[in-house]
């Protein structure tokens, strides 16, 4: 089965250089300028949108090739198109308001439980203070300027 054609490309086991240098090494190295090129390098991956599927087509057939000596994966990733107004949730027409009744009484024998009380600022700082994020780092991506 082949991966479905798209206008966005994923880019793998990339050096740690191309990250360093906002993705300079790979733009050199594409025939053709992507639309958005967003730096993935907490994951080792770029993400580049091109304006036509052909240009992604073609620069897909170097898959495997070598860039700062590593060899590079070329991936389709999800098509991409700038959003307008028929890519939102369209509000429904309204058809009919239905009045919902209040509901019932309860059963007979029924009794109502009591809640506990809201757990204390003391309890949350006791249950945080044993969580470390130190070691903990994931970058939500880095758009960049290709102007």
């Amino acid at each position: 089965m082949q991966p479905l054609e798209t206008n966005t490309l994923i880019f793998t086991n990339l050096s740690e250089q191309t990250f360093q240098d906002n993705g300079k090494l790979l733009l050199k190295w594409l025939p053709v300028k992507p639309q958005q090129l967003v730096l993935l390098s907490s994951f080792g991956r770029i993400l580049c949108v091109f304006a036509r599927t052909v240009d992604a087509r073609e620069i897909k057939k170097r898959h495997k090739q070598i860039l700062d000596g590593c060899s590079i994966g070329i991936y389709y990733g999800l098509p991409y198109a700038e959003p307008g107004p028929e890519r939102y949730l369209q509000v429904p027409e309204l058809q009919r308001n239905f009045l919902l009744s209040p509901p019932g009484s309860p059963p007979v024998g029924w009794v109502q439980t009591h809640e506990k009380p809201p757990i204390s600022e003391d309890e949350i700082a006791s249950a945080f203070s044993h969580v470390s994020l130190a070691d903990f780092t994931l970058d939500g991506g880095r758009l960049v300027d290709l102007d």
